[in-house]
């Protein structure tokens, strides 16, 4: 049986967490660790450095991995081992697999298994454990 388990926690922002912004056209997907992939044009492809994705892309930490997704306005979901994520949009991700941490600045809506979060000025923690 699907067993879905979410964590919220919402604190204040207090003061900038990682790399520096990107523009506001792009997103950049950075490996923090381990094993990260992205599926690009129906592939798996690794990851090792600082690589631009689009929306619609997922990306993937292996049980090894980490990874810091940057969306405009300072915006990013970092992922946990083993956490799998869909760019929704420049405001917007989609959960798939596993535990994130989302830093929203200006608005970040962030979808889980039919539940959406949506913040600003905040930083929450979305999980989804299948048990």
């Amino acid at each position: 049986m699907r067993q879905v388990a979410i964590s919220v926690a919402v604190a204040l922002l207090v003061g900038a967490c990682g790399q520096g912004p990107v523009s506001s056209s792009e997103f950049e997907l950075l490996p923090l660790e381990g094993t990260v992939e992205v599926l690009q044009g129906g592939e798996w492809k690794p990851v090792s450095e600082k690589t631009g994705v689009s929306r619609g892309d997922q990306v993937r930490a292996g049980p090894d991995g980490k990874a810091r997704i940057h969306l405009p306005g300072e915006q990013t979901v970092e992922l946990a081992p083993e956490a799998r994520v869909r760019v929704a949009g420049p405001e917007a991700a989609e959960v798939l697999g596993g535990s994130v941490l989302a830093q929203a600045r200006q608005g970040l809506a962030v979808a889980l298994d039919g539940l959406e979060v949506t913040a600003a000025d905040a930083v929450f923690r979305l999980d989804l454990e299948l048990s």
